[in-house]
């Protein structure tokens, strides 16, 4: 969970009994407390997760007259963004995103950027890094694209955040399966500066991305073929979740990863909008002629 948000916790044991707590990591105690129960034996405690510098593993400890139990607590920074501060400032960021949410969780982090709410704003903006997300309709997101394309080729990154069905765009689109796939979720070397292996899980995945346009991978899912009879091939299908390639000067990424839908809540969604944009800042710092995964 993210830094400075609250835990909540439900508590089992004899009725009418006060249970201690403590959030420790290692010897720490960064918190502590206690917590009435009921007279069936039942209470919930809240606690305000202390602010960490790195990804942490802490413990819930709880401690009651039957015994006591522990809990496993990952903790991400709630500002992941704060080390590539200077990186970043020199980046011009304007996001349209009729949710809030991506804008939510950017001032969260205290990341500049300018909002692309209106049409004059969306016609104005000629900076470095344009971020689309939570377009419902995909003739709505289809118009937002197109209002970009001449900045675009001439050399602006363009994000699009999980695009709705039948979306397409700059040679991509968005493919939809019969049924979703499951399976591991690999990242590129180059987008692991926040997320780890395992992060996201192993679907189910309803969609993916699909190009006949040379594609820099950053998140994939490999899916095993069958042969007739039902007998596994040894060949794998890879499905790209996340990419990124060159549209004449510029870039344009698109990643189809359901925990984006909630950067503000879920730190794996913060995790993955604040890797894409530590992967666009790279590109920039480089000024490579195409990206490099």
């Amino acid at each position: 969970m993210l830094a400075g948000g609250v835990l909540t916790a439900h508590v089992a044991a004899g009725p009418d009994q006060q249970a201690g707590w403590w959030f420790v990591y290692g010897d720490d105690v960064l918190a502590c407390g206690a917590v009435r129960l009921d007279a069936t034996g039942h209470g919930r405690l809240s606690l305000a997760v202390p602010e960490v510098r790195a990804r942490t593993v802490c413990r819930l400890l709880v401690r009651a007259h039957v015994g006591s139990d522990a809990l496993e607590v990952e903790v991400f920074p709630s500002s992941m963004l704060a080390p590539a501060a200077g990186r970043l400032a020199g980046l011009r960021l304007a996001v349209a995103d009729p949710t809030g949410r991506v804008m939510a969780a950017l001032e969260a982090e205290k990341v500049d950027f300018e909002p692309m709410e209106t049409d004059i704003q969306k016609l104005i903006f000629d900076g470095d890094v344009a971020i689309l997300a939570g377009h419902q309709q995909a003739a709505a997101l289809a118009a937002a694209c197109r209002g970009l394309e001449g900045r675009l080729t001439r050399g602006m990154t363009v994000v699009v955040l999980n695009p709705p069905s039948q979306w397409q765009a700059w040679g991509f689109r968005r493919t939809d399966f019969e049924e979703p796939l499951s399976g591991r979720a690999h990242l590129a070397t180059g987008f692991q500066q926040i997320l780890q292996p395992g992060d996201l899980g192993s679907g189910p995945w309803p969609c993916a991305i699909e190009t006949q346009a040379h594609l820099v991978p950053l998140v994939w899912v490999e899916h095993e073929d069958v042969q007739a009879g039902g007998r596994p091939s040894r060949k794998a299908t890879v499905h790209v979740l996340a990419g990124a390639r060159r549209v004449g000067k510029g870039r344009l990424i698109v990643a189809m990863l359901p925990q984006a839908d909630d950067p503000v809540g879920d730190p794996v969604g913060r995790a993955v909008l604040d890797e894409l944009l530590l992967w666009t800042a790279r590109q920039y710092d480089t000024g490579k002629k195409e990206p490099d995964g």
